[in-house]
C-alpha cells in the first residue's frame, strides 16, 4: 500500500476527530464513545489499494491520539463493502 493511501487515512481521522465536538449533540446518545466508521472493500479486488490498510492506518492514528478524546474513547468499526 502506498504512503500516499496511509497519510490520507490519517488525515481523514485527524479531520473527523477534530470536527466531532463541533457537531451538533443528539440527545439520548451519551455511551461516551467516538465511533469511527471505515466502509470499504476488505475482501475484494481493490482490497490492495484501501482494504486492510487503511484500517491499519486509521488504527495508529487512535493509538497516537492516546485512543480518547475529551475522556471518550475512540473505536474503530470497520466493514467491507464487498466492492458493491
Amino acid at each position: 500500500m502506498k504512503n500516499t493511501h496511509k497519510i490520507g487515512a490519517a488525515v481523514l481521522l485527524a479531520a473527523s476527530t477534530v470536527l466531532t465536538p463541533f457537531a451538533v449533540s443528539a440527545e439520548g446518545i451519551s455511551d461516551d464513545i467516538i465511533r469511527i466508521g471505515i466502509m470499504n472493500d476488505q475482501s475484494g479486488p481493490y482490497a490492495d489499494n484501501c482494504g486492510p490498510g487503511s484500517v491499519v492506518a486509521a488504527r495508529l492514528a487512535v493509538a497516537d491520539a492516546g485512543g480518547e478524546i475529551d475522556g471518550k474513547k475512540i473505536e474503530i468499526v470497520v466493514a467491507d463493502d464487498q466492492n458493491k
